[in-house]
């Protein structure tokens, strides 16, 4: 949140986070993980003029384990149906317009993508066109990393 900070410049844009208390600790490599959580959170900035963008981090149980959480919401342009398909691909961009208007390769959620599965996680998104996106993301925990917290 405080990289983006600097990246929202003269934007009628406000960042907030949301962050469960007492989050444990998550075995990631810090470094791969950070580059995602950047890069999600300035596309964010990127497509947003006006508005909100939230950082949410909670822990997640589901029946696949337990996992955290985090959705990078933003108020921005959202993603059209036909563009959906191409979002995570190796250089593309939502629409062939964006790459003159807000820059970058297309690199950007391909990579982020790749890095999470990597850690065994997932990268997904929700998108309508005006009314913004949700990229959630979402690592796996070790049980044995959350003392007080009573698994299955």
């Amino acid at each position: 949140a405080s990289h983006a900070r600097g990246l929202l410049g003269e934007k009628d844009v406000t960042l907030q986070t949301q962050l469960q208390a007492g989050l444990p600790p998550v075995w990631v490599d810090p470094h791969r993980i950070g580059q995602v959580l950047s890069a999600l959170v300035s596309n964010a900035v990127k497509f947003t003029d006006c508005g909100v963008i939230t950082v949410r981090a909670r822990i997640e149980t589901t029946d696949d384990g337990r996992f955290l959480r985090v959705d990078v919401v933003d108020s921005g342009r959202g993603i059209s149906d036909e563009d959906r398909s191409r979002i995570f691909q190796v250089f593309e961009q939502a629409d062939s317009s964006t790459r003159r208007t807000v820059g970058g390769t297309g690199l950007g959620l391909f990579i982020a993508r790749s890095m999470v599965e990597l850690h065994g996680g997932s990268l997904s998104f929700e998108s309508a066109v005006g009314q913004g996106s949700t990229f959630t993301l979402r690592l796996p925990m070790r049980e044995d990393a959350m003392p007080g917290v009573p698994t299955k």
